[in-house]
């Protein structure tokens, strides 16, 4: 059977270095995709309002259906 042969001191420093220039490593893309993010384009007031008359059309067309299907007053038939 093979056994396992204890890590040594020094093995285990460089074990705890590589991890930290890793760690150093993932930092730095970190920050790169922050900025990247804050470099993006932000909506605008037109973009915005755009949306919203969309979204007040887009009720508008799909509403009118729902009040026929389910009206608030049933009608005596």
């Amino acid at each position: 059977m093979l056994q396992s042969v204890p890590d040594s001191p020094e093995s285990t420093r460089t074990s705890r270095s590589d991890l930290a220039s890793h760690l150093a490593d993932l930092e730095d893309e970190d920050e790169k995709l922050r900025q990247q993010q804050l470099q993006q384009q932000r909506s605008t007031i037109p973009m915005a309002a755009f949306n919203f008359i969309n979204s007040i059309i887009g009720s508008g067309i799909v509403g009118p259906s729902f009040a026929v299907c389910f009206p608030l007053i049933r009608t005596a038939t």
